[in-house]
């Protein structure tokens, strides 16, 4: 018997398509390759930085494909046990919540205790997501930083 996946079957992978995962996510909110205004963290510097924090094992990526085509994902540094989420992005409908949704349960089964989704969504509060007030999230980030936790 052979397995032959579903049309729609979405594959994980980890850091399989770094750069494509960081240059899918500029473009996805609409970035002219001449023109970063309004978007610091689109300036090739922002990505030479990202790149070499991904080579020395600081950012990482989450990549959902379908077949060879990558269609969905998610990246960011981490720092200790925080995850900091820089952006994600989608070429198939819902699939940055599948790769954020793993993510997630990743991040747990590693160990990290916070996740810093940069702002809340009905998507992210769905999936666990909170505001935190700030002294609070300081608190939680000090101790974050602190933990011996490998991505």
């Amino acid at each position: 018997m052979t397995y032959v996946p579903a049309r729609n079957t979405i594959f994980l992978s980890f850091a399989l398509a770094w750069a494509e995962v960081l240059e899918s996510s500029h473009i996805f909110i609409g970035v002219n390759a001449l023109d970063y205004s309004g978007y610091p963290d689109c300036r090739p510097e922002f990505i030479e930085a990202y790149t070499q924090l991904h080579q020395q094992g600081h950012a990482h990526s989450l990549e959902c494909w379908q077949g060879r085509r990558l269609v969905g994902g998610i990246y960011g540094v981490t720092i200790g046990g925080l995850f900091a989420g820089e952006s994600m992005f989608h070429r198939v409908s819902d699939a940055s919540k599948v790769a954020l949704f793993h993510m997630i349960e990743h991040l747990r089964r590693r160990g990290f205790v916070l996740f810093d989704i940069q702002m809340l969504t009905p998507i992210t509060a769905q999936l666990g997501g909170i505001t935190l007030p700030r002294a609070e999230y300081l608190s939680r980030l000090a101790q974050a930083v602190t933990q011996p936790v490998a991505f």
